[in-house]
């Protein structure tokens, strides 16, 4: 039986990056206002999702002796990740098309569900 320290991020942390890709499949194919106005309720969703379970995560990983060192590393590197990002989205955006933005932003959020999924599995094994 899951606990439910092990329920959050098993489950809830891999839908929002999930959430992530059907919002920015769904940039790709919008074509109302209501569609946008909707979509952007659900990136808001998805983006808070994310963003409090990251950070809960890393401070699980880190454990009660790491954690300060844990989310400094973790914001470090989220800053750091910034700039590529950025740069990738731009050059996208300027020499190929804007809705290849959100296929790129939808691609590497599905890679980051199946990756987290494998290693939340792979975690849940170890600690048997």
């Amino acid at each position: 039986m899951l606990r439910e320290k092990e329920f959050v991020p098993l489950f809830q942390h891999p839908l929002g990056y999930l959430l992530f890709s059907v919002v920015c499949f769904g940039f790709i194919f919008i074509g109302s206002m209501r569609g946008l106005m909707i979509l952007f309720a659900l990136y808001g969703t998805a983006n808070a999702s994310i963003d409090a379970n990251q950070r809960a995560f890393v401070a699980d990983l880190a454990g009660v002796q790491l954690r300060t060192v844990g989310l400094g590393a973790y914001h470090t590197l989220t800053g750091l990740s910034a700039l590529p990002a950025s740069l990738i989205a731009g050059l996208l955006g300027k020499y190929i098309s804007d809705k290849a933005i959100f296929t790129y932003g939808a691609s590497v959020s599905f890679v980051c569900v199946f990756l987290l999924i494998l290693f939340l599995i792979y975690r849940r094994r170890q600690s048997r």
